[in-house]
């Protein structure tokens, strides 16, 4: 009975912090996938963490060989003018800031409005790291993060 009681509180100990380690390497591994997006009027001449005025506008996520994936909305400014016609601009060169801080320029490859997606291909060197799908549904009680910038304070 000692030996079971044991085991019972051994279990309670370990399994948490084994799910936990779990949680954290699996949070780790999803933010090598997902960029921000540097706003604009930055020097570009400086590396990101000496801008004083360097923020990151959205989050945008990398699914491989170079394409990432990001809102429209983000990415885009709507105007209208005297005669009440919308006029759209796209951010066509942008750049990403990946949670390194390394900063990847990208050129915009297509953009749907309607949807709320635009794709960029990052230039030069893109990270081999890329966001995997899960090949099933989420099941009821399973964990789920969100990892990104959603604020453009930070």
């Amino acid at each position: 009975m000692k030996f079971l009681t044991l085991l019972f509180f051994l279990g309670c100990i370990l399994f948490p912090s084994i799910a936990q380690a779990i949680q954290e390497e699996v949070i780790k591994k999803a933010q090598l996938g997902v960029f921000g997006i540097l706003l604009e009027g930055s020097d570009p001449n400086k590396p990101f963490l000496d801008r004083g005025d360097a923020k990151i506008q959205a989050s945008a996520f990398h699914i491989g060989n170079g394409y990432v994936v990001t809102n429209h909305h983000a990415v885009s400014s709507e105007f209208k003018d005297p005669r009440d016609t919308v006029i759209t601009f796209m951010r066509t060169n942008i750049v990403f800031v990946a949670s390194n801080f390394i900063e990847y320029p990208a050129r915009l490859v297509a953009h749907d409005k309607i949807y709320d997606l635009a794709l960029y291909r990052m230039s030069g060197n893109p990270p081999k790291d890329a966001l995997k799908f899960s090949e099933h549904e989420a099941r009821m009680g399973e964990s789920v993060f969100a990892v990104g910038y959603p604020l453009s304070s930070l």
